[in-house]
């Protein structure tokens, strides 16, 4: 069997979009009738999940062409990013509780624009007035991930400079380090706060390098089924011990290479990649459908719009920014 055989790579990022849209819809909104949803869908594992894939993906473009590598990624993660900021900015100057003046003169305004440019929107996630009667008043708390994806990002070229002296040296280092971190703040500390920081650049390592290893080392992937299946056995023996950290982490990294590169999905094809789209708006969507009070009154309703509305930001996101801002790249001269 000649791997990879199949790309459902578009079509499981879709799903996995979807699946975030609908724990923002449990989690963040406050309404009793949609909460049920957290109890079937599990945020974390759809980052884990997002990780992987973006680790197989990005490691085998760099192997491939290493040449503008941080152009290409560049221009795959900025313009829409940068656009959804400002949509989101010109948004809030209108729906803010303050007067379009009080709100353009806040000097709240320079640190909430400074901290996303520079991806540490965690320092100011909050504009003036705007989200202020929310469950939560951040304007995109979807936008954590970013700066962990391209911390990992600028780390690969490295990761493969290791690699070509110490091999799988630099895998098993970066994997102890990476879930040593995970199980500590997951299954040993275990709060909140913990998980937060359990899900921070150092722990999603070991899920994007886990990934990243499957591009390195092609010939392994005439072994996936074979370990995917290994894993779910060694998953359903130790769930619940200590070890269950390493073994879930196994679970998802072979789970979904193994539904991309494995599945025969040919009679369902997504051409285009809207996901990105999906995570970026989703949240804000959210947010403005919250304050307008459509989560207490009609919650499914609203629960509908926010999809509808997120695959409708989503689709000119890519057709209209990422799309030809992608194009770019072909006419670069690092062709």
């Amino acid at each position: 069997m000649e791997f990879p055989r199949y790309n459902n790579f578009n079509f499981l990022r879709f799903f996995l979009a979807l699946g975030v849209i609908l724990v923002h819809n449990g989690g963040i909104t406050g309404s009793d009738k949609l909460g049920f949803i957290l109890q079937f869908i599990n945020g974390d594992i759809i980052v884990e999940c997002f990780f992987v894939i973006s680790g197989y993906l990005i490691t085998k473009s760099y192997l491939k062409k290493r040449d503008g590598y941080f152009y290409r990624r560049g221009l795959r993660l900025l313009p829409a990013y940068y656009a959804c900021m400002i949509f989101m900015f010109v948004i809030s100057a209108f729906i803010s509780t303050y007067s379009f003046e009080k709100f353009i003169l806040n000097h709240d305004i320079v640190k909430y624009v400074l901290a996303n440019v520079f991806f540490i929107n965690f320092i100011h996630p909050n504009l003036p007035g705007v989200f202020t009667f929310n469950p939560l008043s951040a304007i995109n708390g979807s936008l954590w991930t970013l700066k962990t994806e391209i911390i990992l990002y600028v780390s690969v070229p490295f990761y493969i400079f290791f690699f070509r002296y110490i091999k799988g040296y630099v895998f098993f280092i970066t994997m102890i380090v990476s879930l040593a971190w995970l199980y500590y703040f997951k299954v040993v500390i275990a709060t909140p706060a913990s998980r937060t920081i359990a899900m921070q650049f150092v722990g999603m390592a070991a899920f994007f390098f886990g990934g990243a290893l499957f591009s390195i080392y092609a010939s392994l992937l005439k072994q996936l089924p074979k370990m995917t299946l290994a894993s779910i056995v060694l998953y359903l023996i130790f769930k619940g011990t200590g070890f269950s950290v390493v073994v879930e982490w196994a679970v998802i990294v072979l789970m979904v290479l193994f539904f991309c590169l494995c599945l025969p999905l040919t009679f369902i094809k997504i051409n285009n990649d809207y996901s990105y789209g999906m995570y970026i708006y989703n949240f804000p969507i959210i947010q403005i459908l919250c304050s307008f009070g459509m989560y207490r009154t009609q919650p499914y309703l609203a629960f509908f719009m926010s999809i509808l509305l997120t695959m409708i930001m989503s689709f000119f996101s890519w057709h209209y920014i990422e799309k030809r801002f992608l194009a770019l790249k072909d006419k670069s001269n690092w062709n």
